[in-house]
């Protein structure tokens, strides 16, 4: 039980610090006037990779820019969509992963009780 309340107090702050330190960096580079030049490429990818996680901040009530208004256009735009669909591949294909393991170690059990149950039937067939 102690365990489990460590586990569940050390993912909650790490979320936490997490949230806070996004947070942060949109706030020190999406803001107008943060940068001299404006938005490329890869601080789109940044922004785009950023924006999801955002989520918390935004719901506690925190004005948070996710987007610069300051940006190149075209390239802009295109590295903030790299950025978003770039964090959904992880996010998600880190949840498919965890699904397939569950997946597999539950037919892994399956099969133990199976051989288990055929053994005790062998032996009581003897």
């Amino acid at each position: 039980m102690t365990r489990t309340l460590l586990k569940a107090a050390r993912t909650l702050a790490q979320i936490i610090i997490f949230g806070c330190l996004i947070g942060w960096v949109l706030n020190h580079t999406a803001r107008p006037g943060s940068t001299k030049a404006p938005a490329g490429f890869w601080l789109g990818m940044l922004h785009g990779a950023i924006m999801p996680c955002t989520v918390p901040n935004l719901v506690a009530g925190f004005n948070i820019d996710i987007y610069a208004p300051n940006n190149t256009g075209l390239t802009y735009k295109l590295g903030y969509a790299c950025g978003v669909n770039a964090c959904g591949l992880v996010f998600f294909g880190f949840l498919f992963l965890q699904i397939t393991q569950w997946r597999e170690k539950r037919a892994l059990r399956e099969n133990r009780r199976q051989k288990t149950s055929n053994i005790g039937e062998a032996k009581s067939l003897d």
